[in-house]
């Protein structure tokens, strides 16, 4: 038996003591399946767990390793917009999100938080159209965790803008409280945040106790289709040893286009614009999620299996998306000139003066394209609305 009080402080070393984390080394849920836990559930049950509320959390722990010095402003820290508009970005692709991991991981030492965003998938995903504004839940799903006595928590699947549908209850999601009085929308990231509670009102969010919410409508077939490869891409995000590239889609577009017999006709089958398609074929464009999920089903894969596994022309089935209304583009009709003329010339007789973006809206045209077209008359309106004002100032004077 040794006896470590016999020995000097400086030969203890051999034990090898771990480093210790600052905060508490809460493991995230779900990793490596379809339902991983968003970064904002995380950060909601880390400050649960220190008994603290999310915004203490947040000021004290996060917002000092950030580097961005205005944040630390106390008014910014509890000013509304900080809340509503920084916040529900977390779950995403921006550098953003990405602090608030690096932060996150080494206030617990997890080296595993990048995955509860988007940001593996940040070369081949656009930021726009991606996220939620409000937060949208499965109450089927809160109330089978709770009565297995589960930990709540969001998964990441819930907080992207193009999933509906829960693929496990195959039931829609809601967004909003299903309080009768309050009926009120729950923030990404609430300052006092209660998984499975309403931040307002807190009433509880799961389904009621006579039993399941029944959808309000029939789950289309398209709509579990995205649940279910979207929920492949976050599993199956942990098993890929480094980020897929944006030329990957690049490289299958061209073959899609070569298929179809050109942009134009491949346009029409996947429902993308032409012009989308030629910027994302040639580098110029991320695509975003939804477009890469329209791409996907047109050559029958899932999402994963295009980003991760080679496709060749052989491999395309041109499935077209029997769910959605192929793009049709209206051929604009040649404007009347005489007429917008003698419009505009009537306009000239008004009183009170009208201006010109009230006349130009009143015809449906837009004012730069009166202004090209007509330019005399257009001229003549705007200046007279002008004369008018300054003869209204003197009046009040």
């Amino acid at each position: 038996m040794i006896r470590f009080g016999a020995l000097p402080f400086e030969e203890l070393g051999f034990l090898g003591v771990p480093s210790r984390s600052r905060l508490y080394n809460l493991q995230p849920i779900a990793i490596g399946t379809s339902h991983i836990e968003s970064l904002t559930s995380y950060i909601a049950r880390l400050a649960t767990v220190h008994c603290v509320d999310t915004r203490t959390f947040v000021s004290q722990e996060i917002l000092p390793l950030l580097g961005k010095d205005y944040l630390l402003n106390r008014a910014c820290k509890r000013s509304q917009g900080f809340w509503l508009n920084n916040t529900r970005m977390l779950n995403g692709t921006q550098s953003w999100a990405k602090g608030w991991v690096l932060a996150l991981e080494n206030l617990t030492t997890i080296k595993t938080l990048n995955y509860l965003t988007m940001l593996t998938w940040s070369n081949v995903i656009a930021f726009r159209g991606l996220l939620r504004s409000v937060k949208a839940w499965c109450p089927n799903c809160y109330t089978e965790w709770q009565e297995a006595n589960k930990p709540l928590y969001e998964p990441l699947l819930w907080h992207l803008h193009c999933v509906t549908t829960c693929p496990q209850h195959r039931c829609y999601l809601c967004d909003k409280c299903p309080c009768q009085g309050c009926k009120k929308e729950q923030p990404i990231l609430s300052p006092r945040a209660k998984i499975g509670f309403c931040t307002s009102c807190g009433h509880w969010l799961g389904s009621p106790q006579n039993g399941d919410i029944a959808p309000s409508k029939t789950n289309s077939e398209w709509e579990i289709w995205i649940a279910e490869a979207v929920g492949e891409l976050l599993a199956e995000a942990p098993k890929l040893l480094e980020s897929p590239i944006q030329e990957t889609i690049c490289q299958i577009l061209s073959l899609c286009i070569g298929q179809a017999g050109g942009a134009s006709a491949l346009a029409q089958e996947i429902t993308l614009s032409r012009d989308t398609i030629q910027a994302i074929r040639k580098g110029q464009q991320t695509p975003q999620l939804l477009s890469l999920l329209y791409l996907s089903y047109y050559i029958g894969v899932k999402p994963y299996s295009l980003l991760s596994r080679k496709i060749e022309a052989k491999d395309i089935k041109r499935v077209l998306n029997p769910f959605t209304t192929p793009l049709k583009r209206a051929r604009p009709k040649p404007p009347d000139l005489p007429k917008l003329r003698e419009a505009l010339a009537k306009a000239l007789t008004e009183e009170p003066a009208p201006s010109m973006k009230t006349v130009a809206k009143r015809l449906s045209y837009d004012q730069t394209f009166l202004s090209k077209h007509l330019p005399d008359l257009t001229k003549e309106i705007s200046t007279r609305f002008i004369n008018y004002q300054k003869r209204r100032a003197l009046e009040r004077q």
